[in-house]
């Protein structure tokens, strides 16, 4: 069709290049006009013309001057009505400019005999829906996509892209709504959509945007259940907005999954599952729950059966029984020493300094290098009003990746105590970027002690005059 259009005016541009110049022409028919007397007559336009006007708005429309194009395609349907390539260059622009029902009045008569046609003015309609759900226009962009299913109910492309932009929006349900239609409708999209979401989740959780993290794997979740990592990322990015209850609910279905279809299960999720249930209010539910999510440890392996047993202990400690975590310790046998630095955390959570101090102290002098006793110990000191000798708790090596924030945190924690504000800050700072959930006031004391917690909100109030002064 556009090899066809341009016919015409490939064939005027050769003959006018095989003649004498346009000035030359003009004065040899002036000439002539004259010598014949002939008398000027009404001007009829070139019957050509609306092939130049296509083209010109076909023009415009790629340089995105859209009026003009507008302009240009009219003028060649009123010459020539309904040639296909002028009605093309109309609905698109029309519809950039969002005037929708001239777009489609131009769609509806292409439809008629030139089906493909019509169909680039749709997906012209979702490419300008795409390149506004990039730019974080949702409200242009929903008004795309409407139209482009105006024109195509239940597209694939558009419902997907309609779907994305729900979930931009914070709307939920509506997107789950588009992402089962698709499932039932165009399968593969349906796998596309839940892809893209695992994808959104994860750049949100590499920057630690833990709220749009979580967001994006529930909504993949809730379209494919069976998702491990996605579950662990959501139950992790909940744990870190101090949605306890949640992140407590994703670790439950996580560990339950594993446990039934008898996969291998790390101490991790197990460690942060009794974290969360021990951040609630409600620790003797808390206790149970554990339990009877776990049971009695049947199929683990002797590390798993270690943990469970010491996670336990902890939330019973919360609950205000101790006897557990006393019968761990009686028979040093059969407990690890570096095992105690996850009882004597439970000890310090339950705001029990003492217990914690001592025990910690007598597994240190068996295992003096262990990071985890040294970091865990520095945090009881600190609580204890000893921040000198906290500190160069701080400066050990622990193994436990988990253990990077708190290590920075309890070293900035202990130099704001020490009056030494220039360097916490600077470590305050570098960690609110790193894990922003220490900036968050519910999460430090859910989980930590009230020195700390007080610390922390100082600082974080100290960081935010700063960066409000650097503005000025």
């Amino acid at each position: 069709m556009e090899e066809a259009s341009g016919a015409p005016g490939q064939v005027l541009n050769d003959y006018f290049r095989s003649h004498p110049p346009s000035a030359d022409r003009i004065a040899e028919i002036q000439k002539l006009i004259a010598e014949q007397g002939w008398k000027p007559g009404p001007e009829k336009p070139l019957a050509v013309r609306y092939f130049f006007l296509a083209h010109e708005a076909e023009d415009q429309l790629a340089a995105a001057k859209y009026d003009k194009a507008i302009q240009a395609a009219s003028a060649a349907l009123a010459l020539h009505p309904g040639h296909p390539p002028a009605l093309v260059a109309l609905a698109k622009a029309a519809c950039a400019k969002q005037d929708f029902a001239k777009a489609a009045a131009a769609y509806k008569e292409l439809l008629t005999n030139r089906q493909a046609a019509a169909d680039s003015v749709r997906a012209f309609a979702e490419q300008l829906g795409n390149k506004a759900l990039a730019a974080r226009h949702f409200a242009d962009a929903g008004r795309f996509v409407a139209f482009s299913l105006e024109l195509q109910p239940n597209n694939p492309g558009s419902l997907k892209l309609l779907a994305e932009i729900k979930l931009e929006l914070g709307e939920v349900d509506a997107a789950a709504e588009i992402g089962q239609r698709l499932q039932k409708l165009y399968p593969q999209s349906a796998v596309d959509l839940v892809e893209y979401a695992a994808n959104a989740s994860d750049t949100a959780f590499q920057t630690h945007n833990y709220a749009r993290a979580a967001r994006f794997a529930a909504y993949s979740l809730r379209l494919q259940p069976a998702q491990p990592r996605m579950l662990s990322q959501l139950a992790t990015s909940e744990f870190a907005l101090a949605d306890f209850s949640a992140a407590a609910g994703a670790y439950r279905k996580l560990i339950t999954s594993a446990i039934q279809k008898k996969e291998s299960l790390a101490v991790a999720p197990v460690s942060n599952y009794a974290d969360a249930l021990g951040s609630l209010a409600r620790h003797v539910d808390a206790r149970k729950d554990f339990q009877a999510t776990l049971g009695p440890g049947k199929g683990f392996d002797e590390d798993l059966v270690a943990s469970v047993k010491i996670e336990q202990a902890g939330l019973e400690i919360m609950a205000g029984n101790g006897s557990a975590a006393r019968s761990l310790t009686q028979d040093n046998s059969s407990f690890a020493p570096e095992h105690a630095a996850r009882l004597g955390w439970w000890y310090y959570r339950a705001g029990k300094l003492d217990e914690a101090d001592k025990l910690l102290i007598h597994y240190l002098s068996q295992r003096p290098g262990d990071g985890g006793l040294q970091i865990t110990l520095g945090w009881v000191e600190i609580e204890q009003n000893k921040p000198a000798d906290a500190l160069h708790r701080f400066d050990v090596y622990s193994s436990d990746e988990r253990a990077a924030a708190p290590t920075s945190a309890g070293r900035a924690i202990a130099q704001w105590r020490l009056q030494q504000k220039d360097a916490a800050m600077i470590a305050f700072e570098r960690l609110s970027k790193a894990a922003p959930e220490w900036t968050n006031p519910t999460w430090v004391r859910a989980l930590y002690g009230p020195v700390a917690a007080q610390s922390a909100q100082e600082m974080n109030a100290e960081l935010q005059r700063r960066i409000a002064a650097r503005k000025h």
